[in-house]
Formats: C-alpha cells, structure tokens, sequence
C-alpha cells in the first residue's frame, strides 16, 4: 500500500510539472509609440518621432554612403536629426545630457557591421539639424542588396528612449556621396 501511494505521489508531482509554465502566452510587452516599430519599408517613412522627457525629436533622415572596396563596399551613415520641436536653449542641454546610439536591427537578414569606435557626432546647428557618422564595416554585398535594419536609441542617464526601433534599410538614402549639405557637414568633422 506504501509502494501505491508513493507512486501516484511520484504521478501527481510529474504531472503538475508537465503542466506548469509561464501563463504567459499571448502576453507579451510590445511597448508603444507614436510610430510603429515593426511596420515595414512600404509604411515607414521620415520624419520619425522620438518622445523624450526633454520634447519632442525627429529621425528626419538617414544616409548611407557606399565605397566600394577591392573585394566588397564599406560605407559611412548619415543619421539626421531635428531639433526644431524644442527651444534653442534645450538643444544646448540635449548636447551634454544625451546620449544618440545606433546598432545593427536583429531578427531581418544580415546586420551591417557598424564601427562603433569610428564615430563623430555634430553639435545641434543653427537649423535644429544634428548629425551622427558612423563608419560600416566592409561587406561582401552592395548595401541595397542587404536585406538589413538599423535600431536607433537616444539615453539619458539610465533611461533609453525608443530602444528598438528598426528602421529598414530600403528607406535610407543610398549612394556615392552624400547629399551637398549632409557632405559639408561630413567634411567639417574632420572625419580620420
């Protein structure tokens, strides 16, 4: 009678193993915004809206300038931001207290490999227009040929704003060179 009881008890404690998980199926944290950051090329569009604790700040457009190498293309991209949501008093603050990252998107195609040790950013302009250069690593493909995205953060302190927007590659600016004024801008970085 001993051996039966402590075979079903073995059964019952198995079984309410087997059965237990997480509950949470269904429910997961997806975060909102006022842009949707996992729509697709065809629905995004410039300008992006970060909301910040500081005001309001555009992604107004990104750029990648494609070199091509002996065996492949590297790169730098342009990412232009507006400022003009907030007072010029703030664009001073938003230079010393934030900090803008980007990284390669996960989960679509192959990732561009960003130089992170190779980065200049510009000081807010006169216009309210930001730019950060970041120099992209040598691939094997044209960059137009990555099916690739690109996740753009802005961080103050502890807090992230928009940490996992992805933002496809199909709607940057891909060329040569760079538009006239991103170029001017590029050449006053004294980029090295």
């Amino acid at each position: 009678m001993k051996r039966i009881t402590a075979l079903l008890l073995m059964l019952l404690c198995c079984m309410s193993f087997i059965g237990c998980g997480d509950g949470e199926e269904g429910n997961s944290n997806t975060g909102s915004s006022n842009n949707d950051s996992s729509t697709d090329d065809e629905e995004f569009s410039f300008p992006y809206d970060i909301e910040t604790n500081d005001g309001l700040v555009q992604i107004s457009n990104i750029y990648l300038l494609q070199e091509k190498t002996e065996h492949g293309y590297e790169g730098i991209i342009a990412v232009e931001f507006d400022f003009s949501n907030l007072e010029s008093d703030d664009w001073y603050w938003f230079d010393k207290d934030y900090f803008i990252g980007i990284y390669p998107g996960y989960g679509v195609g192959r990732p561009l490999s960003i130089g992170t040790t190779n980065r200049k950013e510009t000081e807010i302009g006169s216009d309210g227009k930001k730019y950060l250069f970041y120099h992209i690593d040598e691939t094997k493909e044209e960059f137009s040929e990555l099916d690739v995205q690109l996740s753009i953060y802005i961080s103050k302190g502890s807090q992230k704003y928009q940490p996992d927007i992805n933002i496809p590659s199909t709607t940057c600016v891909i060329g040569e060179t760079f538009p006239e004024e991103v170029q001017s801008i590029f050449d006053v970085t004294l980029w090295k």
